[in-house]
């Protein structure tokens, strides 16, 4: 059994993905925060909806469903940094401004220069997720979400892997999945995995420089 998680390396990387002394250096706009919408998405004064690069946080329940576990948690933390700051939040783009949603994507930092995204990664609130071209703090946000893993510090306590013979064709959004690799093809440009269920993984060989491993 394997379990397929993008893993860069990590030597001699920083895990808080900090900026030293923003405000000195004006290295990014702030911006004042209206509401937190839960882990990893808040309102901003002037940017609007905001989603945090980097981290995927459970979700809170809609429409009587439970929240996923840490979902709460994750969000009451996410208002705590916010509110310790007086709600002013350092703002840093990345390559992609907006997601499909119409939300802005970025970088939180702390007045101090903390990564919010990494900071919360590292206590076990969220799964790091990597969305090309979004790719700034790939190295230490997946050293922040290792500290989280070995030290089995919140979401990684009881991880919820579900095995790849258990998935169904409806089955959507985030998963951590577990499987054994019954075929690997290759083309051009591709490299795909296939496990049980039909389920095919398909990974750009050249991303591939992102697996220490392969």
């Amino acid at each position: 059994m394997v379990a397929l998680f993008i893993c860069a390396g990590l030597n001699s990387v920083n895990s808080d993905c900090r900026i030293l002394t923003p405000l000195a250096g004006g290295t990014f706009a702030f911006d004042t925060v209206e509401k937190v919408h839960d882990g990893d998405s808040i309102v901003l004064e002037n940017t609007g909806k905001t989603r945090l690069i980097g981290i995927n946080t459970p979700e809170l329940g809609r429409d009587g469903s439970p929240d996923q576990p840490y979902a709460l948690r994750a969000r009451d933390r996410f208002q705590q940094l916010v509110d310790r700051s007086n709600r002013q939040i350092g703002i840093l783009m990345d390559s992609q401004n907006q997601d499909r949603f119409g939300r802005t994507l970025v970088h939180l930092f702390l007045p101090d220069g903390t990564n919010i995204s990494a900071l919360m990664l590292s206590e076990g609130l969220g799964w790091h997720i990597a969305v090309a071209p979004n790719i700034r703090f790939l190295e230490c946000y997946a050293l922040a979400q290792q500290k989280a893993r070995t030290k089995k510090l919140g979401v990684w306590k009881n991880p919820d892997i579900i095995n790849a013979t258990s998935l169904k064709p409806g089955d959507t959004g985030f998963q951590l999945i577990t499987g054994r690799i019954v075929r690997v093809g290759e083309s051009r440009r591709n490299i795909w995995l296939n496990l049980p269920s039909n389920l095919v993984i398909k990974i750009d060989r050249e991303d591939l420089q992102y697996f220490t491993s392969w």
